[in-house]
């Protein structure tokens, strides 16, 4: 049996997160200034998304509903941070429950973190040296460890599509962690493409199943959209999406307002028919140069593809959204191995790109407008990208394994 050089991905991993947190405690130095310098966009205080969330947990225990009424979030040294409204589903104060508070922000924090780096190993599978290498690149980019950083709650979405991934053969199974994931931030719904792509009536019957849920779910909570979905609205610094360059030219002093409202609904009319012509393209291409990956890649590139589009057209997302275009990678590794020079050469072009954004603000900074609309144009890049790949798999026989794969 070949050497699993998936070691090589966990110690990079692990060495990586060991220095950002440990070095600052053994020298004296500031921990932030240590992320800024490796381009990670870290605030002052670790953990910060966790402690919104934990803060809204203490609340509605408390019988205060954090989604009409501004918390705050407390501190280490004991002072008190303004928090946002809550801009999840209500399903996330239940965490109250199992333990999150503030007290235990550390704790949760660094579970998740561990929780992340057995969700890559998992979604990795067993891999080559040249794409362990490849892979411990990508998951210790600035984009990947800001997340770690932050402790948010989409490395929980991160875990459950791995495990939507193992289970990926037994459809009822795998409908679980998704509607999970579903329920806790709803984007994540879209991966119920990746139960359809496995093809049959059965597979089809459950993600039907999961769409009528999940739509019962929104109707349930149709009040709360309209906040939830503005949550991140005019966010441009360390963030992608269809309409961020509009804000950063606002933001700029560029352009007016109302030029930049505009703008912004154009990039993504702009986007939605561009993402269609490119998936499209990629389909009837597919006729003639059949697009030949595993069965385990397809799924796992239906878990994300479709949600990282969606996200990209409709609103402007945090960096640390990136992670799940790592979903993407195991079909990319088989296009770029594949016999077919067009998908091939997609692929490079894909993975050059991701790499280059995930790393874009170890090298540069976001404060020069042309360095900050380049990054956003190197993200347009990877939907085009996705999109043509996306469109090639859909012309795929479903259900049917790679040849030589074991089904």
């Amino acid at each position: 049996m070949p050497f699993d050089w998936r070691v090589l991905i966990a110690v990079g991993l692990i060495f990586n997160l060991a220095g950002y947190f440990l070095i600052p405690e053994i020298l004296g130095v500031s921990r932030q200034k240590l992320f800024h310098f490796a381009g990670v966009a870290a605030l002052e205080v670790p953990f910060m998304d966790l402690r919104g969330v934990a803060a809204w947990c203490d609340a509605a225990a408390s019988g205060i509903d954090p989604a009409l009424t501004q918390t705050t979030i407390a501190l280490p040294d004991g002072t008190r941070q303004p928090n946002f409204l809550m801009n999840y589903s209500p399903a996330v104060v239940w965490f109250h429950w199992v333990g999150l508070h503030p007290a235990s922000v550390w704790m949760w924090a660094f579970g998740l973190i561990a929780l992340q780096t057995l969700a890559i190993l998992g979604l990795c599978g067993r891999a080559s040296c040249r794409h362990a290498i490849i892979w411990t690149f990508l998951v210790c980019s600035p984009a990947s460890l800001l997340v770690m950083e932050r402790a948010n709650m989409d490395i929980l979405v991160f875990a459950l599509f791995v495990l939507a991934l193992f289970l990926r053969r037994y459809p009822v199974a795998a409908l679980a962690p998704i509607l999970l994931s579903a329920g806790l931030k709803f984007y994540p719904a879209a991966a119920l493409a990746a139960l359809w792509s496995r093809g049959g009536m059965r597979q089809r019957l459950v993600a039907v199943g999961g769409v009528m849920f999940f739509l019962f779910l929104l109707f349930l909570l149709k009040s709360q959209l309209t906040g939830i979905g503005a949550s991140l609205s005019g966010q441009y610094q360390s963030a992608f999406g269809s309409n961020v360059v509009a804000d950063l030219l606002k933001n700029h002093g560029a352009c007016s307002e109302s030029v930049a409202g505009f703008l912004s609904k154009a990039l993504q009319i702009f986007a939605l028919g561009l993402g269609v012509l490119s998936c499209g393209t990629g389909f009837f291409l597919s006729k003639k140069w059949p697009a030949e990956v595993t069965e385990r890649a397809n799924y796992s590139l239906w878990l994300a593809a479709p949600m990282f589009l969606i996200l990209f057209i409709l609103s402007n997302q945090m960096d640390y959204k990136w992670i799940f275009l790592l979903f993407l990678v195991p079909a990319v590794f088989q296009f770029l191995d594949g016999k077919f020079p067009l998908w091939s050469v997609t692929s490079k072009i894909w993975l050059l790109a991701v790499c280059t954004y995930s790393y874009w603000t170890f090298f540069s900074g976001e404060e020069s407008l042309r360095n900050a609309i380049l990054k956003q144009g190197v993200m347009w890049l990877v939907f085009v990208t996705s999109s043509l790949l996306c469109g090639a798999l859909l012309g795929r026989v479903p259900g049917s394994p790679k040849k030589g794969e074991v089904s």
